[in-house]
């Protein structure tokens, strides 16, 4: 009874609410429904006040005289100190703040996640504990990729080599890691080391002018061996993929999604019929390639609104495209439909394929 009755006593007296509680037990049913609604309402005000995740009175104020040195953190009342809704309202004005927080909110992950994106924060400030969370940590260098010193970067590298971690072709922030002797992004540019030593770079663009539209490149990787980089440049109307020579730094454009190389090397396949925009191009392209060499062999447009994407290479000579098929269904289907491309002795060509 002490506790339940502590959480209306700043509404009524004891003698009052011993009242309301023994009027619980009157035969008179409507008078039982009024008082039951009184305490319903009052235990949910009671609630909404000492619930956690509301903001304090005066949370503004508080933060703007924390962040102009006026009041020191641990100087502040424990209404707001306790207060985890207030921490992340501090953290997204002041995110220095972080290294001086009550353990408990370093070790929240939503406030470290803040502090992170708020390019401040860096991996000494963080417990023990969270830095062993690999999983975590993956998070916070996607969200800010330059604030991990290079030891980590050593670290998840390794795991990429040894598979420990999936690796998408189109993660730029794992090529860049992965790639990190050769390809760097310092938010205003994407670097790519040529063979001399020397950078190319490709800039982002963040405000459009009379002279220059919108861009942000993303690194998508490097294959070494056919001295290529492998880059998608995010524009307005889509996107344009590049392959960019590491020996002068021209750009060859390959459409717009991820280009599927044969086994051996020697081909390099583009084929997507799922782009949005009547100017792009939605077909089958077919490369030759070889070291610091690209040559387009076959081209076939599909009309367009025909859905198909690339399914899988047969052997180094053909590959299969899906086509036909629900594209918000995960994974292959028994009602999907085929294509093979082929190669023959004079050029290629497209047939069904029963799977």
């Amino acid at each position: 009874m002490k506790n339940f009755s502590n959480q209306y006593k700043k509404y009524f007296s004891k003698k009052t609410f011993l009242s309301l509680l023994n009027s619980l037990s009157s035969k008179n049913v409507f008078k039982r429904i009024i008082i039951l609604s009184i305490l319903i309402l009052i235990s949910s005000i009671s609630f909404g006040n000492n619930n956690q995740s509301s903001l304090p009175l005066h949370t503004m104020e508080m933060i703007d005289s924390i962040s102009k040195n006026k009041i020191k953190l641990t100087e502040i009342p424990e209404e707001f100190l306790n207060n985890k809704e207030f921490i992340l309202n501090l953290i997204l004005k002041e995110p220095k703040i972080y290294k001086e927080l009550p353990e408990k909110f370093k070790l929240d992950r939503d406030i470290i996640k803040i502090a992170f994106s708020k390019d401040y924060i860096s991996l000494e400030h963080i417990p023990d504990s969270i830095k062993n969370d690999k999983t975590f940590i993956l998070k916070l260098v996607r969200i800010n990729p330059r604030l991990m010193d290079s030891s980590f970067r050593q670290k998840v590298k390794e795991m990429i080599i040894k598979k420990e971690i999936e690796f998408n072709g189109e993660d730029g922030f794992l090529n860049l890691i992965y790639f990190s002797e050769y390809a760097y992004d310092d938010g205003k540019a994407l670097y790519l080391k040529l063979r001399n030593g020397n950078y190319t770079k490709i800039r982002r663009i963040e405000e459009e002018s009379d002279t220059e539209f919108c861009q942000s490149p993303e690194f998508w990787g490097y294959f070494k061996d056919l001295g290529f980089y492998l880059v998608n440049i995010n524009v307005v109307e889509g996107n344009d993929v590049y392959l960019i020579s590491d020996l002068t730094g021209e750009k060859f454009h390959i459409h717009n999604s991820y280009p599927n190389i044969s086994p051996d090397k020697k081909y390099l396949v583009y084929a997507d019929g799922l782009n949005g925009f009547l100017d792009q191009f939605n077909g089958i392209e077919i490369f030759e390639i070889s070291p610091h060499h690209i040559k387009s062999v076959y081209q076939k447009e599909f009309k367009y609104g025909e859905f198909y994407i690339f399914h899988s290479w047969k052997d180094n000579n053909s590959f299969l495209i899906k086509h036909d098929f629900d594209w918000e269904t995960e994974g292959d289907d028994p009602q999907d439909k085929y294509m093979m491309v082929y190669k023959t002795n004079s050029s290629w060509d497209v047939k069904e394929f029963k799977k």
